[in-house]
């Protein structure tokens, strides 16, 4: 459908029996300039992008929440915890340099995947649509 010579946008939203699932992002991301590079590849595959700082913030229409582990307010376990307890939203986490101890400990409170920051970027549209389109399923 074109007008005035573009596209228009419409947004695709998935109804599951739990929750209506919108093609839309939270991140968890101070650094601008790593906030940046992430909306930026999500705006270009389609996805709204949502630059949350409070837990109070999200709500279940998120396709999926990113969360900068390295983050001094967001990068620690009780904010995990309280993120997954407020919502069972696919949660990637990201920090720069991967320690077991960490990851581990990270995943037990509630991060279904955790990335490089470098991984992140690189891997982004993959992952968005396989995390998508599991989460729209009913």
């Amino acid at each position: 459908i074109w007008e005035n010579s573009r596209p228009k946008r419409f947004w695709l939203v998935v109804s599951t029996k739990d929750r209506i699932i919108m093609k839309i992002t939270a991140l968890f991301v101070s650094d601008f300039q790593k906030g940046t590079q992430i909306s930026e590849k999500l705006i270009a595959i389609d996805f709204q992008v949502k630059f949350v700082e409070k837990i109070d913030d999200i709500s279940d229409k998120y396709a999926f929440i990113i969360i900068d582990l390295d983050d001094k307010n967001f990068g620690n376990k009780n904010f995990v915890k309280n993120v997954k307890s407020k919502s069972n939203i696919f949660i990637i986490g990201y920090m720069n340099s991967l320690k077991k101890h960490s990851v581990d400990s990270f995943k037990k409170n509630g991060c279904d995947l955790i990335l490089s920051g470098s991984s992140l970027l690189k891997n982004i549209e993959s992952l968005t649509h396989e995390i998508y389109n599991k989460s729209s399923q009913p």
